[in-house]
């Protein structure tokens, strides 16, 4: 997720840097932020308003970090609450996973845009000739 964000960032930046950037490639990159905060609270929660006191569902780190603190230092079975945490964070991590596989290649194709573009140059993007 984090290295996405800074790709989809590096994006960002570059379509900014253009001169006309093309209504879809602007489009394209709004869309894939969204998609890509939205699996963010997936995966980490709503730090935001958790930091406000407000009651938020667990996440799937929040699920396995659960699990991972109360079983550290122990040597007994897991509790039923551990057992059915990591249940629901199995669940939980195969869409997941898929979403941000997805997300990838989104990107892989929103990187092609930018070349044809003439966008500048980012991190991680190889040009297609010179």
């Amino acid at each position: 997720h984090g290295e996405l964000n800074t790709r989809l960032g590096h994006y960002q930046q570059a379509i900014l840097d253009m001169p006309a950037a093309p209504k879809d490639v602007l489009k394209k990159s709004y869309d894939l932020k969204n998609q890509l905060n939205q699996l963010g609270l997936q995966l980490n929660g709503d730090v935001t308003r958790a930091r406000r006191e407000f009651e938020t569902s667990p996440s799937l780190n929040d699920r396995v970090g659960l699990i991972i603190y109360g079983m550290w230092n122990s040597t007994s079975a897991p509790t039923q609450t551990f057992e059915e945490n990591y249940r629901i964070a199995v669940k939980q991590f195969n869409p997941l996973l898929e979403a941000l596989k997805t997300l990838e290649r989104e990107l892989d194709v929103l990187g092609r845009q930018l070349e044809q573009s003439g966008a500048p140059s980012t991190p991680g993007r190889w040009p297609e000739r010179i």
